[in-house]
């Protein structure tokens, strides 16, 4: 999902480097039943990206993309969000 929304505003390159490693750990939610492949877990999650990247896609701007993003994330944590910012400034 990320990398069609980066292409919608902008070219990207391709590599034959790679820039991640993947290792399924014992006990990770690639391996746990609820959350693996093919699971009711992650076929909702496919579900709901799937919709993301279809509004995302008629936005086609960067800025339309980000706050439509931003909206999507519940209030409850855009609250959380704000408070652990304020902590930090203050902080520094």
């Amino acid at each position: 999902m990320t990398i069609k929304a980066m292409r919608i505003v902008a070219p990207l390159g391709a590599t034959t480097e790679p820039t991640y490693h993947r290792i399924n750990r014992p006990g990770s939610l690639c391996n746990d039943p609820n959350t693996k492949k093919g699971s009711a877990a992650r076929e909702a999650m496919r579900r709901r990206n799937r919709a993301i990247v279809s509004v995302i896609e008629t936005l086609g701007n960067a800025d339309k993309i980000r706050e439509y993003r931003w909206s999507i994330v519940p209030q409850a944590i855009r609250d959380e969000l704000a408070e652990h910012n304020a902590r930090l400034s203050e902080l520094l």
